[in-house]
C-alpha cells in the first residue's frame, strides 16, 4: 500500500546567481574579443502567467562548429554563444527567442551574424537559458533551482495525471484541468524558472508531455552540476541500501529515498541502481549507525537535504521515498542510464492521459 504525506514547498537554502562582475556598454561584436563572464540574479517574475506560444518555423540544422573561431585569434562570437547554447539544449531558434523573450529575429540574425547583441541583449539570453561563459567555452551555470522548480511542476502535473486514472467514474464537478499555475509558488529563484519556461510555451494549465520533456531536460542540463556537487557521504554496501532505509527510519532520522516504490519490486526496477537517500546531517547518521565509508560506486550516498527532498513523501512498504517529481529529476540530473530510464518512466506515467503537443 502506498500512501502520501503532504508537504508545502519549503527552500532551506535560497541560492542566487552572483551579480554581474563588470558591466559594460556598447555591444558584443561577432568577430571581436572576449565577453566577460556574465551570469545574472534571476529576476522574481511574479505575477499572472500568460500563454504567448506562437507557431514555430521549421529550423536549420545547427553547426558543427566549435564556439571559437581560429581566424579571429581563438575569440568567442555572439553567433557561437547562442549556437552552442542551443546545442545543449536541443532546442529551435523559436525555442530560444521565447525562453529568453527576444524576437526570433534577434536570435536568427545574432546566429547569422547579422547583428551585434548590446550587453544587455546577451546577458538577458544567458541568464534566461541559464549558461554562462567559462574560459573559452559556454557551460550551464549548474543552478540546483532549476531541478527544484521543475520538480515542483512535475509532482503538480503527477498529481493531476493519478487522479484522472483512478477515478472510475468522472466527476462532473472535478476541473477539466490541472491549475498548475495557480498551484506553482515559491521564492524568486523558482518563479523565475516558472515563467521563462511558461514564455517558451513548455508550462501551461494545459500541460502536454513534449512541453514536460523540454521543461525537465532543460532543468536537468542546467542543474546537473549543481545537484552532483551536493554534500554526501558514502557507506555501507550498495546493494543493501533497502535495510539502510530501514535502519535510519528506526534510529528516529527523516529520511528520503530517491527512486520510486518500484524500486522495492526487483534488483533494477528503480530509476537508480543504488539510489541516494537524503537526509538533514548525513555524518551525523553514519555516527550514530557507526557506518563505515565506502568507495563511491559501492556504497549507498547520503546526501545532505539542502531543498524540499524531504517534503512530499511517499511511503512503501515501510519505507520513506522522495516525490515522484524529485525522484525523476534526480535521474535526469544522474549517468546515462538513469536519464535514459527516468526519461522512459515520465513518458509512460503521462502518456494516454495528457496530449503530445
Amino acid at each position: 500500500m502506498v500512501k502520501h504525506r503532504r508537504g508545502g514547498c519549503r527552500v532551506v537554502h535560497e541560492v542566487a546567481d552572483p551579480q554581474l562582475r563588470e558591466r559594460a556598454g556598447g555591444s558584443l561584436r561577432n568577430t571581436r574579443g572576449t565577453p566577460r563572464n556574465t551570469r545574472g540574479t534571476p529576476r522574481n517574475t511574479r505575477g499572472t502567467l500568460r500563454n504567448t506560444r506562437e507557431t514555430e518555423p521549421a529550423d536549420e540544422a545547427l553547426p558543427t562548429v566549435g564556439l571559437f573561431h581560429e581566424e579571429a585569434g581563438g575569440s568567442m562570437d555572439a553567433s557561437m554563444i547562442l549556437h552552442g547554447i542551443r546545442r545543449q539544449l536541443g532546442i529551435i531558434r523559436a525555442d530560444l527567442a521565447r525562453l529568453c523573450g527576444v524576437s526570433r529575429s534577434t536570435v536568427s540574425r545574432i546566429e547569422d551574424c547579422e547583428l551585434d547583441p548590446t550587453w544587455g541583449t546577451l546577458t538577458r539570453v544567458l541568464e534566461s537559458s541559464g549558461f554562462m561563459i567559462h574560459g573559452e567555452d559556454i557551460v550551464p551555470t549548474g543552478d540546483a533551482t532549476a531541478a527544484v522548480a521543475a520538480r515542483f511542476v512535475l509532482d503538480r502535473v503527477l498529481d493531476y495525471v493519478l487522479i484522472q486514472e483512478s477515478s472510475k467514474e468522472p466527476d462532473p464537478t472535478a476541473p477539466t484541468e490541472p491549475a498548475i499555475l495557480a498551484a506553482l509558488n515559491g521564492p524568486a529563484e523558482l518563479q523565475a524558472w516558472w515563467q521563462r519556461w511558461h514564455r517558451a510555451g513548455w508550462l501551461s494549465d494545459s500541460p502536454t508531455t513534449m512541453g514536460l520533456k523540454h521543461l525537465s531536460h532543460h532543468a536537468s542540463v542546467i542543474s546537473r552540476g549543481g545537484r552532483a556537487a551536493a554534500p554526501r557521504l558514502v557507506v555501507g554496501d550498495g546493494r543493501r541500501w533497502r535495510d539502510l532505509a530501514l535502519r535510519i527510519d528506526e534510529a528516529g532520522f527523516t529520511y528520503a529515498v530517491s527512486d520510486m516504490t518500484a524500486a522495492l519490486e526487483s534488483p533494477g526496477a528503480g530509476l537508480a541502481e543504488v539510489p541516494r537517500i537524503y537526509v538533514s546531517d548525513p555524518w551525523m547518521v553514519a555516527s550514530v549507525l557507526r557506518l563505515e565509508g565506502s568507495p563511491p560506486g559501492r556504497g549507498v550516498p547520503l546526501v545532505t537535504a539542502e531543498w524540499p527532498e524531504l517534503e512530499d513523501i511517499v511511503v512503501g512498504d515501510g519505507i520513506c521515498f522522495t516525490s515522484v517529481g524529485h525522484a525523476l529529476m534526480d535521474g535526469q540530473t544522474g549517468d546515462e542510464e538513469e536519464r535514459r530510464k527516468s526519461a522512459l518512466t515520465l513518458s509512460r506515467l503521462v502518456t494516454g492521459t495528457l496530449p503530445v503537443g
